[in-house]
């Protein structure tokens, strides 16, 4: 296979894969190339490294990386073995630049919305815009399908959507990101392409690949793009190693020899950043990961596509080296030595014998036939294999095993031993020390029997390792320590205090306020008998948490879990991403730090405290209070009188049904007061503010907003707001506006208006609706948009002529007759019960004569007569041709020169009077 080949192979074996983490990636490396598991490449590559007589063979002959020519090391580069891609050609840009028309666009199956206004937008914005909509969307999928095989159209993709949001931040360092949200862990979705103005700015119009001093803003959106495509096509991409994510897919794509020259070089001559990044669960957002994941993707593609080689030479003795590092192993029959310093070092490998040294050292072992000798120092030692002997040495060791068969010996100092066990019926008064260790069974439980409260020391009820494992506390206040995965925990009745650590567990608080602690992190637990505490990793992620009966306490930080408060006035806080919390019934209290999560407040007057990005919050009954300070959120109140506190942007309040207080300094929000008679007030900017139905009352401190107020007689006030659109439909009451400035408009719909000054004031009329816009008579110009119209009515002196800004004349209600006459605009003119004479001037336009026997004068354009009569008259000045008769559409048109009069709704009639001609309708023809 070629560079390219290998590449694409491994990537589509992601593409393809069921499994997760580390073994998705060493699937794929098996997939693509001769080598058994990334252990291997790792491996190779670092001896490699260290045998290159210097920096620059290493990078030209093991990893065909040249710095010294225009490719810039893209994987269907030159340098790998394509044709050469250079700083402008990897992206080519090629084609005429245009807009987009709309809000959003589809290019190759993605499709980018939400683009804001193009006259809301910057220049820099602007160009933006054009280039994703020209160029760089279908010239970075072009690529990433060609290097990897990833495509928007194909049949596995979760998501292909992508909201485009500008922010302006030079404190965050990051030029562009895409974010994800994801329900299961496996397939996530794409939501959010940002794009960082704060490093582009004063862009050349000219410029078709958003050059700065150092990056390409399209090099730059192919890298995120290459994140948003693999989480939509590859299963639990998220759980990919970050220096693969990163430098070894979205960098490899265009290369960065150009970008990162000086970073390539420095990796290259130091070993010791490869031996701290290339491990799989390295998760530092350094920019290591960049060039080093780069550096080691060009290295496996050109190994893989040129190389055979002697495994077995690498895997004989695997040393941390002298100074304290990290030593991973898959293999069987491998020594593991530690060196002087502080090591780390993880086993899956059988019949291996690991030896650290006189430093505090972490030994991880995951396999069986092992022989783990910790030295001196104060070791960790974590087992799970089965078959193995332990020894402790000097120092005060932690050793935690729940394998079967397993040998302990602590050795001198003070240690801590721990080992999973059986089933195990507790007595009032036992107490740890009293309980053996035992063989680790495939389904553990534990069962307290006893009535009241135990006294079980700092431990009370402990279940370390195993599945499917129960635990129970019974009657009295217990405690319940969990670390086994796919565990169900009962409380039962009493104040408990259980603390949750395993993955996929369920929590039953019972009846009693309890505390509930769903971990993710670190727990400290006291032993009894000892001095020394013992500190867990743990995590509670995709667990379910039921409170119960009571007013229980309950504290999440793992990811994807499910909190139910239930009954009683439960205290919950969350910050697990990708979570749900239902407070149910009483009175709430939930704080919230977990982006991506959905609350329900349920029923009761809860209190809710938000503090991360996408999230998702709902009232339910109850006044309700929410406090926000997140960003792209969704706050609910539902029923009752809810109040709000906004102070994040990209943000949408609504208060439901009820009396609601919302108040807002966020960016780009939009507040709906929903039903009732609601106060809202902004002082953001670019914010849309609807009252709902009601008698709202709406205050505004910002620039750049939509106001509507809606059905109900609204109050709304503007504190020396610019640019205020203020939206009034037919029928949405009598509503009064105070500061309303020459910046302002008046943006009317569903009907024509009218004005009229009074006093200070403009009162506009829209139907039975009006606005009165206080103060408005004194500014050099009041900016209505709408249909502007004329009601006539008896006491209206006849003739009646529109003046150039009127549209609509309605004299429906009129008895007498009236003769009208339009403008140059496309009129709609209506005509009373009297005998009216009608003419609609130079537009094209629309007349109803109503009753009577009614004159319609034609002038020009082409017009529309709707419901003529046989007692009415058309008089047509100029010479026209026959009218002819449409059938199917039941009208009669007369053309006159370039324009035409069209006679329509016209019933059953069949005697129209034109001029001094009469013509006849008979038989579905015109006579």
């Amino acid at each position: 296979m070629t560079q390219q080949e290998v590449i694409k192979t491994f990537n589509q074996s992601l593409d393809n894969t069921n499994l997760s983490g580390r073994a998705a990636l060493d699937e794929a490396i098996a997939a693509s190339s001769k080598f058994a598991n990334y252990e291997a490449v790792r491996q190779k590559f670092l001896a490699d490294m260290k045998a290159a007589p210097d920096w620059h063979t290493f990078l030209v002959e093991k990893c065909g990386i040249i710095l010294d020519n225009a490719d810039t090391g893209a994987i269907t580069g030159s340098d790998a073995g394509g044709s050469e891609k250079t700083s402008t050609t990897v992206l080519p840009a090629s084609g005429k630049a245009k807009y987009p028309a709309g809000s959003s666009f589809t290019v190759n199956g993605l499709t980018i919305y939400g683009i804001p206004d193009k006259s809301k937008l910057t220049a820099d914005q602007q160009y933006i815009v054009r280039g994703l909509y020209s160029w760089w969307i279908k010239d970075s999928l072009a690529l990433i399908e060609e290097s990897y095989g990833y495509s928007f159209t194909a049949a596995d993709t979760t998501n292909s959507r992508m909201k485009l949001k500008f922010i302006d931040d030079e404190n965050i360092g990051t030029l562009a990101y895409v974010s994800f949200e994801s329900d299961d862990g496996k397939s996530c979705e794409s939501r959010v392409l940002c794009v960082n103005m704060a490093y582009f700015r004063n862009m050349k119009s000219s410029d078709r690949h958003g050059t700065t001093d150092r990056f390409n803003l399209d090099r730059t959106l192919v890298h995120e793009l290459v994140h948003g495509l693999m989480a939509s096509n590859v299963n639990y991409f998220a759980d990919l190693p970050i220096f693969l994510a990163e430098g070894g897919s979205a960098e490899l794509i265009h290369g960065l020899d150009d970008e990162r020259r000086e970073n390539i070089i420095r990796y290259a001559k130091d070993p010791t950043i490869f031996e701290k990044i290339l491990i799989p669960t390295f998760t530092t957002s350094e920019r290591d990961v960049y060039a080093g994941g780069y550096i080691f993707m060009r290295y496996f593609a050109k190994q893989a596509a040129t190389t055979t080689f002697d495994y077995d030479t690498y895997r004989k003795t695997i040393s941390t080296g002298s100074s304290g590092g990290f030593a991973v192993n898959y293999w069987k029959t491998v020594t593991m030595k530690g060196g002087a310093g502080s090591d780390t070092i993880a086993n899956s490998g059988s019949n291996v014998v690991i030896s650290t040294g006189a430093a505090d050292d972490v030994v991880w072992n995951y396999a069986g036939t092992v022989t783990i000798n910790a030295g001196t120092g104060n070791d960790l030692v974590t087992n799970e294999g089965n078959n193995v002997s332990i020894v402790g040495g000097k120092g005060s060791d932690t050793i935690g095993t729940d394998g079967a068969k397993v040998f302990v010996d602590g050795g001198s100092g003070n240690d801590i031993l721990t080992n999973a066990i059986n089933t195990i019926e507790t007595v009032a008064g036992l107490t740890v020390e009293n309980i053996s260790a035992g063989v680790k069974s495939a389904t553990n439980s534990v069962a307290w029997i006893a009535a009241g409260n135990a006294a079980l020391t700092a431990y009370s009820i402990k279940l370390v390792g195993g599945n499917n494992s129960t635990l129970r506390g019974g009657a009295g206040n217990d405690a319940l320590n969990n670390f086994a995965n796919n565990a169900k925990l009962y409380g039962d009745a009493g104040i408990d205090d259980i603390k949750n650590c395993g993955y996929k567990s369920t929590v039953y608080g019972g009846a009693g306020g309890d505390y509930i602690f769903n971990g993710d992190g670190t727990i400290t637990v006291a032993v009894a008998g000892f001095d020394t505490n013992a500190t867990v990793s743990v995590s509670g992620d995709d667990s379910k948490l039921y409170g119960g009966d009571g007013s229980d306490t309950i504290e999440n930080a793992s990811y994807r879990v499910k909190i139910y408060g239930e009954s009683g006035a439960d205290s919950i806080s969350n910050t697990g991403t990708f979570s749900s919390v239902y407070g149910g019934a009483d009175n709430d209290s939930v704080f919230n730090e977990g982006a991506n999560s959905y609350i329900s407040l349920g029923d009761g007057n809860d209190d809710f405290e938000n503090y991360a990005n996408a999230v998702k919050a709902s009232g339910g009954a109850g006044a309700d209070y929410f406090y926000n300070d997140g960003e792209d959120s969704t706050l609910l109140g539902g029923a009752g009188n809810d109040e709000f506190v906004n102070y994040g942007d990209y943000n949408y309040l609504s208060g439901g049904a009820g009396n609601d207080t919302i108040y807002s300094s966020g960016t780009c929000a939009i507040l709906n007061g929903g039903n009732g008679k609601d106060y809202l007030y902004n002082e953001g900017v670019s914010v849309s503010i609807v009252g709902g139905s009601g008698n709202d009352s709406i205050h505004n401190e910002g620039n750049h907003i939509t106001i509507s107020g809606g059905a109900g007689n609204d109050s709304i006030v503007n504190s020396g707001g610019k640019h205020i659109v203020y939206q009034f439909a037919a029928g949405d009451g009598k509503d009064s506006i105070a500061g309303f400035n020459t910046t302002s408009t008046l943006k009317v719909t569903g009907g024509y208006y009218s004005t009229v000054k009074s006093g200070s004031n403009v009162v506009v009329t829209v139907g039975d609706g009006k606005v009165t816009l206080q103060g408005a008579a004194k500014l050099s110009a009041v900016n209505i948009s709408g249909s502007k119209g004329l009601r006539v009515t008896n006491s209206t002196k006849s003739p009646v002529t529109a003046d150039s800004t009127t549209k609509v004349i309605d004299a429906s209600t009129r008895t007498k007759a009236v003769r009208i006459t339009g403008n140059k605009l496309a009129n709609s003119i209506v005509g009373g019960s009297g005998n009216d004479t009608l003419s609609g001037g130079k537009g094209n336009d629309s007349l109803w004569g109503g009753a009577g026997s009614d004159t319609f004068i034609y002038d020009s354009g082409k017009d529309v007569i709707y419901g003529f009569d046989s007692g009415d008259l058309l008089q047509i000045t100029d010479a026209f041709s026959a009218p002819t008769y449409n059938a199917s559409k039941k009208s009669i048109a007369f053309k006159v020169g370039t324009g035409s009069v069209t006679l329509k709704d016209f019933g059953a009639t069949t005697t129209f009077h034109v001029n001094d001609t009469t013509y006849r309708l008979r038989n579905g023809k015109l006579t």
